[in-house]
């Protein structure tokens, strides 16, 4: 059995969303993601983040990891009997392709496992988890970018610095 090693993020206030200037800033720096597609298009998928809201989270816990094709694997075998990972080859890599319904049964099956209670973040959670608290985000790079994570620092509404950092993969 494996452990999920998790971090507190403390809740707070912040808003959740964009404004359209963030959006225009974030197809721009973004941009070789996007060449493939008019520009109206990729702002209409960008259009459900505005407007902004003020909301607030209480703390929580996060897993630090993404779940592993071994540690889903074990999952699958203990409440399924069977594997339906096609990336097994890559057993450290992050398991892809699970579906809503498994993804909270893996949750319910840790839950029982460990004696410890696991679930998804709610959309709140994740966006406040995702987005530092406001104080910068993390963007996957993907092929581009070296699988590294951009990071981006903001001052208020203007980005003032974007580094990639190497320390994150």
């Amino acid at each position: 059995m494996f452990e999920i090693e998790t971090v507190e993020i403390m809740g707070g206030n912040f808003e959740m969303g964009s404004s359209f200037e963030e959006i225009n800033d974030y197809i721009s720096l973004f941009s070789y993601a996007f060449n493939d597609f008019p520009k109206t298009q990729v702002q209409s998928w960008f259009l459900k983040q505005i407007p902004k809201i003020k909301t607030s989270v209480t703390s929580f816990h996060l897993g630090i990891h993404q779940i592993t094709n071994i540690q889903y694997l074990e999952f699958e075998q203990a409440v399924f009997g069977k594997n339906s990972i096609s990336n097994i080859e890559n057993p450290m890599c992050p398991v892809e392709g699970v579906t809503f319904c498994n993804a909270l049964a893996f949750c319910e099956w840790m839950s029982k496992v460990s004696n410890h209670i696991y679930r998804l973040p709610t959309e709140v959670e994740w966006e406040f988890a995702a987005s530092s608290r406001g104080q910068y985000i993390w963007a996957h790079l993907g092929v581009g970018g070296g699988g590294r994570r951009l990071k981006i620092t903001p001052l208020g509404k203007q980005v003032i610095k974007a580094t990639i950092d190497p320390g994150q993969t």
